[in-house]
């Protein structure tokens, strides 16, 4: 409710002209996050939408954040085909700017997307590629975690429960840390 009243406040200063800092841009992107959060997904789709409108030349930063939740939201409310558009641009305007933050959560939610959707090889092998991707660091980012665990739900909706026992113990071990 806080968060709600300062979005409010600042969205009623005026913004100059040019806006060299995206200022109505990033208004738009926090009421997307607010409604996400609030259990309103609609209210979510339409500000991120006008948010990723509003965002000036090549602000991946922004663009990538802002898609991530218009994916989240149009999930919520069934749109899988928009919700994968949705996380593809989250996963290109991440990889722009390597934010690894936004692109694998983005391409962990494609992947359990995927899998909802019943494409349970194509989710497979997305989930695949992350953790051919990212597993052989040093030190595993922590988002792998959910890379691993969707791996093993995937092993589980097939019955390979000794599989989806390696993969699921492999994200908890990692979700410790995280």
């Amino acid at each position: 409710a806080q968060a709600r009243e300062y979005a409010q406040f600042a969205s009623e200063i005026t913004v100059p002209d040019p806006d060299p800092e995206n200022i109505p841009a990033n208004l738009a992107a926090i009421q997307a996050y607010l409604a996400l959060f609030s259990g309103q997904p609609s209210a979510s789709i339409s500000s991120a939408r006008q948010a990723l409108d509003l965002f000036k030349g090549s602000e991946h930063s922004g663009i990538s954040v802002v898609a991530f939740i218009l994916g989240n939201s149009l999930s919520l409310v069934g749109r899988s085909d928009e919700a994968l558009a949705a996380f593809g641009q989250a996963i290109y305007s991440a990889e722009q700017i390597e934010n690894i933050h936004i692109e694998l959560p983005a391409k962990n939610a494609s992947a359990s997307l995927k899998r909802w959707m019943g494409q349970l090889q194509d989710a497979q092998d997305r989930y695949t590629q992350i953790l051919d991707h990212y597993s052989k660091a040093a030190t595993p980012p922590l988002p792998l975690a959910t890379s691993y665990i969707g791996l093993g739900e995937i092993y589980l909706d097939r019955f390979e429960l000794s599989q989806a026992l390696k993969f699921v113990k492999q994200g908890l071990e990692i979700a410790h840390r995280w």
